[in-house]
């Protein structure tokens, strides 16, 4: 019997469970269909990312590239709708609609989870958020300064 809960064992067998690793099962066309829109997403985003050249955009990862041009894109499909349909209604949308899109963008360029997931897949081409970078100099910075207390504790206590 295996399971993946101890409460589902009858508690004179508790005595005797072993635990193992969870085997992975193979990936089959239906589990695949069952992913999640989230993973799909990011799927797309790493094949994307994958066609991109890593300097196409002198100082941007092949992630922001990306994320940068796909803003641009919707930037650009909102004016135009904007301007085609004429309608007042678009006329007063439009403005809030760009501004969101324009502030959504950075967010996904910099700051966004999205970034460090794909950073985890996709390797050189993303360094993952600033905020994630931040935090590794920080602990860098830290582990740093650990070391050279240390060391100044032994030169302090040699004298």
């Amino acid at each position: 019997m295996a399971t993946d809960r101890l409460a589902d064992i009858p508690a004179r067998y508790r005595s005797q469970v072993k635990v193992t690793e969870r085997l992975s099962q193979p990936e089959t066309p239906s589990s695949r269909r069952a992913a999640t829109p989230a993973a799909f997403g990011e799927d797309l985003l790493v094949r994307l990312i994958d066609l991109v050249p890593s300097n196409l955009i002198p100082g941007l990862t092949a992630y922001q590239t990306v994320m940068l041009v796909s803003g641009s894109l919707a930037i650009l499909l909102v004016y135009g709708v904007g301007k085609l349909t004429g309608s007042p209604f678009w006329r007063m949308l439009m403005p809030w609609a760009i501004g969101f899109l324009a502030i959504a963008t950075i967010y996904f360029m910099f700051v966004s989870d999205l970034s460090d997931k794909v950073a985890a897949r996709a390797g050189e081409k993303s360094r993952g958020s600033l905020v994630h970078q931040f935090r590794e100099k920080g602990t860098s910075l830290a582990e740093k300064k650990g070391q050279r207390l240390k060391q100044a504790d032994q030169v302090g206590g040699q004298e």
